[in-house]
């Protein structure tokens, strides 16, 4: 079993729940439109219409500008409703003093990224460099993509950008990862009938328990030991940060903390203690989120 990772010190984070902040490219060459799909996913539908290089972006000029020293790792998120031509996704970080491209490339003749699944990009920011804005960029491939075939409409999709500290894997083991999904049903009684009426309410938020253990003779007390390491940077870490991305073998999902729990046993040494967390899939307050199908979360297109 893999180990489960999870971010901490989210720098910048936008989970495309709105448009505001996003301003498009004022000339471009692809004939794009973005929108949300439908509260929590940014879609751009784009129609190449030429035999050229086509490609629009929209631009977020970051507030406070963003240290990659500070907020070296990042993370995307996104889709394309084709899995090898026609318009692809890029992402690129504008420095101060120059550009890097998350997803996709930037040479004189762009390539852009397709999965026509949902596809998580994670890497490292270049060091010693001052962001100071963000785009999304769709891009069509090849150039001749649009030639003979006018008003054909190509999507991509993006569910968030992260920019945060680190990306860190629990410690020894884990030894057991739990995943639960429970449907919400009322029962009614109608009068005259013998018999209920189920009526289906959705269903709960998924929760997730990773269970595992601690040394506690490597620094378990060290402030950069294992107790600041779960408490500070991961259990505390909602306090700034209303979602982290957690990864495993069989779920990957926005979660939120909601319990640890450490113990120890007469069966371990002494040094080995346990430790239990529990998350939850996190959802938009407003409830309208609309990406859980229950599938894509367990890596199911």
């Amino acid at each position: 079993m893999t180990a489960p990772t999870i971010t901490f010190g989210h720098g910048f984070r936008d989970d495309m729940a709105s448009t505001t902040g996003w301003t498009k490219e004022g000339a471009p060459s692809l004939n794009a439109s973005l929108s949300l799909n439908p509260a929590d996913i940014f879609t751009i539908d784009a129609v190449p219409a030429t035999n050229n290089d086509e490609s629009c972006y929209w631009e977020y000029d970051l507030a406070t500008n963003i240290s990659s020293d500070t907020y070296d790792k990042y993370l995307v998120r996104y889709k394309t409703w084709q899995s090898s031509t026609g318009v692809g996704a890029q992402v690129c970080l504008i420095f101060t003093d120059g550009t890097q491209y998350l997803l996709g490339s930037g040479a004189a003749d762009a390539t852009p990224q397709f999965s026509a699944r949902w596809t998580v990009k994670t890497g490292t920011v270049t060091p010693g460099k001052t962001i100071d804005k963000i785009q999304i960029i769709a891009n069509d491939e090849p150039n001749s993509v649009g030639n003979g075939a006018p008003n054909t409409h190509y999507y991509v999709d993006f569910d968030f950008i992260l920019l945060c500290t680190d990306i860190w894997t629990f410690p020894y083991g884990p030894r057991v990862i739990n995943f639960d999904m429970e449907n919400n049903y009322v029962k009614l009684s109608p009068p005259g009938r013998v018999g209920d009426i189920h009526q289906y309410l959705g269903m709960s938020s998924p929760p997730f328990r990773v269970v595992g253990g601690i040394d506690t003779s490597t620094a378990w007390h060290d402030t950069q030991g294992w107790d600041a390491e779960l408490l500070q940077r991961i259990f505390h870490e909602i306090s700034t940060n209303p979602w982290q991305w957690f990864t495993s073998d069989f779920g990957s999902c926005k979660v939120v903390p909601i319990k640890l729990h450490l113990s120890e046993s007469a069966d371990e040494p002494d040094w080995m203690k346990t430790y239990e967390m529990d998350f939850e899939k996190y959802s938009l307050s407003s409830g309208s989120e609309t990406t859980w199908t229950g599938l894509q979360w367990l890596g199911v297109p």
